[in-house]
């Protein structure tokens, strides 16, 4: 019989490694910082005066197109979830957290063009 890995074992420290990641992700894809996430086998959240939530695996969360398409938006979640579909699980959530830095650039320098074009009496980029 052949040998394979130990899938509980593997899936439990890959949650461990990644945890502060999928904290990030979630918190991004519902746009509130006041979730408690909690990782363990399952990853589980808690918005204030909600009931508490679930998603049963990193993977779950990584294809998830809802989750996706609400921290990337609809078109680049669909490019991303590729590209983390040819990566091994563990190297899937780094590649993740590489994304997620990424987003966070962008929210930085359009957050710094929309206050440049302020100081200048002009309306944000985007907006007439």
């Amino acid at each position: 019989m052949p040998k394979f890995k130990d899938f509980l074992v593997s899936e439990n420290q890959r949650n461990h490694d990644g945890h502060k990641t999928f904290e990030r992700f979630i918190r991004k894809a519902l746009k509130r910082d006041d979730v408690e996430v909690l990782v363990a086998h399952h990853i589980v959240y808690l918005v204030p005066d909600e009931e508490p939530n679930e998603i049963p695996s990193a993977d779950s969360l990584c294809f998830s197109p809802e989750l996706m398409g609400a921290v990337f938006g609809d078109k680049r979640a669909g490019q991303i979830m590729l590209t983390l579909a040819h990566r091994t699980p563990e190297l899937r959530d780094k590649v993740l957290a590489d994304f997620l830095d990424a987003l966070d650039l962008e929210e930085k320098d359009q957050a710094a063009s929309d206050a440049a074009r302020a100081a200048n009496g002009l309306a944000p980029a985007g907006v007439a």
